[in-house]
């Protein structure tokens, strides 16, 4: 995440989600077209980050969970290797590069399948996280009254 610093433990849990969630993947899809590869991709973003992203809010201190969220979010969509991204871009690229009419209207088909997996996945991504950033909200809040209670300031 540009301009901030995760701590270690945040920079490693991002890296553990991120190869949970591409293992995933590979356990889904076996094959070696790249509508099979996005689409396990997305199936496997869409289990694991609701659990992940609930992870994040209860181990990590609630100041930390906002950048940890967003640093993940970020490599889910856009790693350059194993992102949502540069999935999709290796499904249309070679069909963009078509002359005939028929290989065009597979790329508009594979456009439109992008387009309404990514619209549904983020969606539920910024769901997953909202939850989880209220959590975060709700441990602070209770660890504020935890202090107020015990007469500290």
């Amino acid at each position: 995440v540009a301009g901030r610093r995760l701590p270690l433990v945040g920079e490693r849990f991002v890296q553990l989600v991120l190869g949970a969630v591409n293992a995933q993947a590979a356990q889904l899809y076996t094959g070696s077209d790249a509508l099979g590869s996005l689409s396990a991709l997305i199936s496997a973003i869409s289990e694991k980050c609701p659990h992940h992203f609930g992870q994040a809010a209860e181990i990590f201190p609630p100041h930390l969970v906002p950048p940890l969220l967003e640093s993940l979010v970020d490599r889910l969509l856009h790693d350059p290797k194993l992102g949502f991204e540069a999935t999709a871009a290796k499904l249309l690229a070679p069909l963009a590069q078509a002359r005939d009419l028929r290989a065009q209207e597979d790329f508009l088909e594979a456009l439109c399948f992008v387009h309404q997996k990514s619209f549904a996945l983020f969606s539920q991504v910024d769901a997953a996280a909202s939850g989880a950033l209220a959590a975060a909200a709700r441990k602070r809040t209770l660890a504020e009254i935890r202090r107020l209670k015990a007469g500290g300031r």
